[in-house]
């Protein structure tokens, strides 16, 4: 099988926080038998040893509106107009290439199974799933790693950060795939025909344990607080004050944490390649999510199953849903307050056996029920049955 995906990005230099995540399900695809090429719709494309690249058709474009957006435009609430208007020059000058851009990449390639879109933003490639499909008689599937906060109801947009789902006709795509369960029902009312839940995983290969000493009490990394305010005081910022024993460090661009981290000290911000030695280096990590992603049913993240693959002592705030991916108490922790933090913390610190124990049950989960090459499968079976 032959698979065209459009990611948003695969620049790992655009800071995107869902790209490692798409190089994790391409290598997967390609580890179970699938060929893959991609294409981007922002930064350059990566040749790998796990897919066949082809250049991004506006990446100079792109790049120049990216550039202005945060040059010169500050996020401001901004009229249904203007975000129509904004979705319209960007369609106009995007299109036209990108159809072109098909063409050459289908006259090439003449025996592509399937096209996902991931992540793109929907509504400037309107129309583009019914081109592909009279044109070349391929199904389209679209692929949201964002969900609920990229649907209309959660978005604070303004007018250079549009909303991409504004005028968006999801019934284009032959089969839409989200990482959250209880965004269903609002994907149904913008018109999406089939709907696949496909949670988070991760490469098991690439996150694995590493043998280093444990030199770090308590970390988290991150992208601020925003969305997080309350969760990363009584996880992070109440326990440093009172533990002054338990060294606490954070991760993340420090300009994103508007609140008092208390004795926590900022390493800034960290490489994807040096992401996992932190992770190793800590006794405990943190699991703090987004508002809208914990309170939502099921919404998985990203850190969550790459900290158990690493055989990680998890700590987090309340998720719901969790059960659907880890049993709380034996592979991960929750607090639900600072006092319930503090005494976590307490325990953990002093016990080796037991962080050691719930890490690996953590990882054996990963491995057994949500490692990417079974994301892979679970993805080839839901676009082949179209």
């Amino acid at each position: 099988m032959k698979i065209l995906a459009i990611p948003f990005t695969v620049d790992l230099s655009y800071r995107h926080g869902i790209a490692p995540s798409w190089w994790q399900l391409f290598k997967a695809l390609n580890e179970v038998g699938t060929e893959v090429i991609v294409t981007p719709y922002a930064g350059r494309c990566i040749e790998t040893l796990w897919w066949k690249s082809y250049e991004n058709p506006c990446w100079s474009q792109i790049a120049i509106i990216r550039f202005a957006s945060r040059r010169f435009f500050k996020p401001s609430s901004s009229t249904l107009h203007s975000q129509r208007l904004g979705t319209t020059v960007l369609k106009a000058i995007i299109q036209p290439k990108w159809r072109e851009h098909l063409e050459r990449i289908f006259a090439k390639e003449r025996d592509i199974s399937a096209v996902l879109m991931l992540g793109v933003p929907i509504n400037q490639f309107s129309g583009i799933p019914n081109f592909i499909t009279k044109e070349f008689g391929v199904p389209t599937f679209f692929v949201e790693g964002d969900m609920p906060v990229a649907l209309p109801s959660y978005q604070k947009s303004h007018i250079m950060s549009l909303n991409y789902y504004l005028g968006a006709d999801l019934g284009e795509y032959d089969g839409f795939i989200t990482n959250s369960k209880g965004a269903i029902n609002s994907l149904k009312s913008l018109g999406a025909k089939r709907i696949h839940v496909m949670y988070y995983g991760a490469d098991i290969e690439l996150f694995t344990p590493l043998r280093m000493k444990k030199d770090i009490d308590i970390f988290f990394y991150g992208g601020g607080t925003g969305e997080r305010e309350d969760w990363t005081n009584y996880l992070i910022t109440r326990p440093s004050t009172e533990l002054s024993q338990i060294s606490f460090f954070v991760g993340g661009p420090p300009n994103t944490y508007k609140t008092s981290l208390g004795r926590a000290k900022m390493v800034g911000e960290i490489s994807y390649s040096r992401f996992k030695y932190y992770c190793c280096r800590s006794k405990v990590n943190l699991n703090i999510t987004r508002r809208h992603h914990a309170y939502v049913y099921a919404s998985s993240t990203a850190r969550l199953f790459e900290l158990a693959a690493m055989g990680c002592c998890i700590v987090s705030n309340p998720l719901a849903g969790m059960q659907e991916w880890f049993n709380e108490g034996r592979e991960i922790l929750v607090a639900h307050n600072a006092e319930e933090a503090i005494e976590l913390y307490r325990w953990l610190i002093g016990s080796p056996k037991d962080r050691k124990n719930i890490g690996e049950n953590a990882r054996s989960r990963v491995i057994r029920d949500h490692a990417y090459k079974e994301r892979a499968r679970e993805l080839l079976s839901f676009i082949t049955i179209v």
